[in-house]
């Protein structure tokens, strides 16, 4: 129940959310900081304010890690597909890091949101610091497909967030959600790409069937599909 609550107000921040302090458990204490980033297609796509999602993304964790007090470590998890832990130790060199940071860019795979997840969890797992010094932050446009329940049973993303709240000893101080999408954006995509008829020769027209799926909540009109 306390992880739905987690994710739901993950889907309620229209605008990205950061901590006003450090959120470390006590003064002076070393924080493992994880920070991991939907660089995924959809994150390719732009806000209904003009801003393209991967880019506040990427101006979030610049502004989190500026906020990391310089004696903590830092750990960072790339989304796309197949997940990467581009920093899977806890790193203390501040420089290294910036450097993982600023090499950031967005790709054109699909996300791995189960995958990423039990990345982070695994460095959870093996942090050297105590449960109330790590700090998770998940910064993503949190698509509805990875995070909505199916017959009354959890997502497989969702219970990868229960274990990473396992190993945390605050979950409400130490998991931290940054929704970088609009509240409810458009989402319409190709589902199915085919010729009408399975031989196609050089030179010679073809026919083809497309099929398109609306897997926003508005209706979608006057679609345009350009070849390329």
């Amino acid at each position: 129940l306390r992880i739905a609550l987690i994710v739901l107000l993950g889907f309620a921040v229209a605008r990205p959310f950061l901590p006003t302090s450090p959120m470390s458990s006590s003064a002076g204490a070393r924080v493992h900081r994880i920070v991991v980033i939907d660089d995924s297609l959809s994150m390719n796509a732009r806000r209904a304010d003009g801003r393209v999602r991967f880019d506040l993304a990427r101006e979030s964790a610049e502004k989190l890690l500026a906020s990391f007090p310089a004696s903590d470590a830092v750990s960072l998890v790339r989304m796309a597909s197949p997940a990467r832990a581009v920093i899977a130790h806890p790193a203390y060199d501040r420089r290294f890091v910036r450097e993982q940071f600023e090499a950031l860019t967005c790709t054109e795979r699909a996300a791995d949101t189960v995958g990423a997840i039990a990345l982070a969890a695994k460095i959870l797992r093996e942090s050297n610091l105590l449960p109330a010094n790590r700090t998770v932050y998940l910064i993503s446009d949190m698509p509805a497909r990875d995070w909505r329940e199916e017959s009354g049973a959890s997502s497989p993303a969702t219970n990868g967030l229960r274990a990473i709240v396992e190993n945390l000893q605050d979950s409400a101080r130490n998991l931290v959600i940054v929704q970088v999408a609009d509240e409810s954006p458009p989402n319409v995509a190709v589902t199915s790409f085919a010729p009408e008829t399975p031989l196609v020769g050089v030179g010679i027209p073809v026919r083809l069937v497309v099929e398109i799926s609306n897997f926003g909540v508005s209706v979608a009109r006057d679609v345009l599909l350009q070849l390329r």
